[in-house]
Formats: structure tokens, sequence, C-alpha cells
């Protein structure tokens, strides 16, 4: 279910190279989750992003520094994109990143009860997306589904956490499913996460037609082998799913996990398999 994830969440207290010179023509940049706090310190300043990020950005040469309303990034000398500054709260930094690192300490302890008010104290110090998207994966962890569930999605509609096929089909116009009555309407299921995910949630798709959908699939070359029954992508849909998402629409939880078989290992391969 993703879970091993919760490290990408994890980007704090990394330095950032940060060139604070605007030259040449940057307005092609892509605009990065601006700093929504900044602080002097006593080797410059530091600010805490819209995602969860704590910029360092160190003086040269000693010399006073002042804090610029937007600042360009790069990457191994490379720009990647620009960045405003502002302010729009006030947050404690360190506080934050206290509260945050203790999130991610106790979680690889499986410790999520104390996990998660470590959560709720992240969240408090500074609603960051990155604290978010720990927090879903907390009460994943801890078996409350639908609620991670709900909260994985907020996260997922925001870079980094934003799925390249889920992020095609908003393009593309298709809207999310929530819930809504499938009967007579066709419903792209998507693969968006990992391969298991996928895998796994396959036991799920008889009872989507069970509610009256029509079900097709978008899954990568790797996995149509064992999707042969459903028909891939096709135009014309009317609602889009990411398939581990099935779990809150369908309401599945620890309780009434579906454990019977659904998949069977073709004669032949498994043959081959113990010839091989």
């Amino acid at each position: 279910m993703g879970i091993a994830s919760f490290g990408c969440g994890r980007v704090v207290d990394a330095s950032v190279e940060v060139t604070m010179q605007i030259e040449g023509f940057l307005d092609d940049l892509p605009e990065l989750d601006p700093v929504i706090y900044h602080e002097l310190t006593d080797y410059g300043w530091r600010g805490l992003t819209q995602q969860g990020e704590v910029l360092e950005v160190k003086a040269s040469n000693g010399h006073a520094i002042s804090v610029p309303s937007e600042i360009i990034v790069a990457q191994n000398g490379r720009r990647i994109g620009r960045r405003a500054v502002r302010s729009d709260m006030t947050v404690d930094i360190d506080d934050y990143l206290t509260h945050f690192n203790a999130v991610v300490s106790l979680y690889k302890d499986n410790r999520t009860d104390e996990a998660l008010i470590e959560s709720d104290a992240t969240l408090r110090a500074a609603p960051t997306l990155r604290a978010k998207f720990n927090r879903a994966m907390i009460l994943l962890a801890s078996g409350r589904w639908a609620e991670g569930l709900h909260e994985y999605w907020q996260c997922e509609q925001h870079a980094p956490f934003m799925r390249p096929r889920a992020q095609t089909a908003l393009c593309a116009g298709i809207p999310a499913w929530k819930g809504e009555d499938l009967r007579g309407k066709r419903l792209l299921v998507l693969h968006a996460h990992g391969f298991g995910d996928t895998i796994m949630m396959l036991r799920y798709l008889p009872k989507l037609l069970a509610i009256g959908a029509d079900v097709v699939l978008d899954v990568p070359p790797e996995l149509q082998r064992l999707t042969k029954r459903w028909p891939l992508h096709r135009f014309g849909v009317d609602y889009f799913c990411p398939i581990l998402h099935l779990l809150r629409w369908l309401d599945v939880t620890p309780q009434n996990v579906d454990g019977s078989p659904y998949k069977s290992v073709e004669r032949m391969l498994a043959n081959d398999w113990h010839i091989k």
C-alpha cells in the first residue's frame, strides 16, 4: 500500500543550492512551491517551503545578506525553478523540525500512536504538505484506511505526490471518481502506485462490475498479462480512479478485506518455471 514511501516525506535539514542573483531570461523556469516563512540566521537566512523543505541560505565571505522576494533554485549547477519568498505565517522552524523528525523515528519503530501525536504537533507548528503526507501514512499503518486514504488523496493533488497517470487524466478533463453511482458509467482504473499495489487491488475489479460499472484499465506493459481479462484504456470514460483508492470508495477496511483467491497461475508458465 505504499507505506514504504513514507520516507519521501523526510526532506528536512537538507542544504539546497540557491543562487540569489537573477541573470538573463528566467521567465521560463517553473514556479516551485513558495517559502512560507523565513528567518535570519548567523550565517544568512533559512526558510520553510510550503512542501515542508527547510532551505539553508548562507552568505558568502561573511557579508550581510538580505532576504529577496524571489530566489532561483539550482541543483547540481542546473537551475530548476523559481521560488517566491514570503512570510505567510509565524513558524518556529526548530520546533517544526523536532516534531517532524520525531514522527519519522516513531514511525520506523512502529509506535504509530505516538507518531500520530507528534504528527499533529508537526501540523500545528506548520501545516506543510510533507507533514500531511506523513500523517496519512501513519493513519494507513494504523488501519484507519478511510481517514488515511482521504488525507493521502489530498496530498496527491499537489507535487511531488501527484501521480503522473492521475495528472494525465485530470489534464484530459476526466473527473476523479468520488463514490458516485457507476451504473451505466465507464470507470478508468489507473495503475498509479506500486506494482504490488495494483496486483493486490485487482481482486476488487469484479466489485466494480457488480455495482454496474464498465471498467477499463490503464496499466503498464509489465502487468497486461495479468489484466488481459479487462479492456485497456479507451476513450470516452466518465471517471478515473487510481486503483489503490478503490479501497476508500468501496468501503474496504482491514476487517473486511477480501482474502479469497482472485488470480491463478497459468499451467504453461508453471511448467516452464519448474523446468528452469
